[in-house]
């Protein structure tokens, strides 16, 4: 299972700090995703929140990444991943996937959506619904 995150755009005027929050329930799991990016001209980076309930123990731990599209309304769900439908990791970078060295302890090897190769897998902590990490 593979935890999908949108990586949305959201409009901003002067130095406002932008978000972007996605709700979500599917196969038995609720959650809510929020992307928030620094204010224009700040050195702070850009943080993701993500809460969720619901996952079998089987399942853990998540990876997730972020790709070029959104998910549309794909069925089944395990086509909803395909390039196809998502047109694949957000890779700006050509890395690839599976990039050699990729790794929490080498992240710039990664994929640049590639978010648990470069920060780790979800749940970060036994038991805990959340995910913070600073991107």
């Amino acid at each position: 299972l593979l935890l999908l995150l949108l990586l949305l755009a959201a409009a901003s005027t002067g130095h406002a700090q932008r978000a972007a929050v996605v709700s979500f329930r599917m196969a038995g799991v609720v959650g809510q995703a929020v992307f928030q990016s620094p204010a224009a001209g700040s050195s702070d980076n850009a943080t993701l929140s993500v809460w969720l309930q619901g996952v079998p123990e089987a399942k853990l731990p998540l990876t997730y990444h972020v790709h070029v599209a959104p998910i549309g309304t794909v069925s089944p769900i395990q086509s909803a991943c395909a390039p196809v439908s998502v047109g694949g990791h957000f890779d700006p970078f050509g890395k690839g996937a599976n990039a050699p060295n990729c790794s929490t302890e080498q992240p710039d090897n990664c994929e640049l959506g590639d978010l648990s190769s470069r920060f780790g897998t979800f749940p970060q902590q036994a038991g805990s619904p959340w995910l913070n990490i600073s991107v």
